[in-house]
């Protein structure tokens, strides 16, 4: 029951003194990750399995289409021990999940087993329907990836205009991650696109603004950001002139230690 399954997750984080669980543990791990076990009980089974690296492909197959969907997103966390044709397949269902969560982590498992992986997945939900998933999708563009021109257009288009799906209220932020990313794989396009952000009434793209601009190290733009009306922007643009200036800016570092705002 679930009992045992949480005693042996805690007993296996101890794994450095104990050696880890033994294979007969493991036996009944790989049961309890299934039905007619609760769903609580597979849950744990699946994390307690993940933490042992012993998430086999079998169990992780049937996890990955668990009718509870905190099973089928824990189950993604070992996906980056698949055959790459069998990880694809999976991940390309759970990012067509019905559940926000599954999709994330599908986004992390995409980009599991490889340093720079296919992304071509992970553009597709950079117009998800929910804006946590969009947002993680976004972010994970600004990591290294095998087709680095396709992601950063796919960022540039967000940049230019946010999916219609995005809440109105927050559609602002895709284009500021996306701005972010952008300056993470290649900072000279992102230059076009900055003094539109740091120009913009919402404090939090210009915190962004000043975030790609560090990246870039555009020195003149975040000189300017240090002046903002907003500590949040200041504290971004400091940030920046900090990794890019070094020593350089001392003086404008001395003055925000000093303004009466702070």
């Amino acid at each position: 029951g679930f009992g045992s399954v949480r005693g042996l997750y805690w007993l296996g984080l101890n794994r450095r003194t104990n050696g880890g669980l033994l294979p007969r543990a493991l036996v009944f791990l790989r049961d309890a990750a299934h039905p007619p076990h609760d769903a609580t009980t597979r849950r744990m089974a699946v994390l307690a399995l993940s933490q042992q690296g012993a998430l086999d492909s079998i169990t992780l197959l049937a996890a990955v289409a668990d009718p509870d969907e905190q099973v089928r997103r824990l189950a993604l966390a070992g996906a980056g021990t698949l055959a790459p044709a069998t990880r694809a397949n999976v991940v390309r269902a759970a990012l067509a999940d019905q559940s926000p969560i599954v999709r994330i982590a599908a986004i992390a498992a995409a980009r599991a087993g490889a340093a720079a992986p296919d992304c071509i997945p992970i553009t597709a939900a950079t117009s998800d329907r929910s804006d946590y998933v969009a947002l993680a999708a976004i972010d994970a563009l600004g990591l290294p990836c095998a087709e680095r021109s396709v992601a950063a257009s796919v960022l540039m288009d967000v940049i230019g205009g946010p999916a219609a799906t995005a809440v109105p209220d927050h559609r602002w932020q895709r284009a500021a991650h996306a701005l972010v990313a952008l300056a993470r794989i290649d900072s000279a396009l992102v230059v076009p696109f900055l003094a539109r952000f740091a120009a913009a009434p919402r404090w939090g793209e210009r915190m962004f603004a000043a975030e790609a601009a560090g990246i870039a190290r555009d020195r003149s733009l975040l000189t300017r950001l240090v002046h903002d009306a907003d500590n949040n922007v200041r504290a971004a643009a400091l940030d920046g002139l900090a990794r890019s200036a070094g020593h350089d800016a001392d003086t404008l570092y001395i003055a925000a230690l000093t303004s009466p705002s702070n």
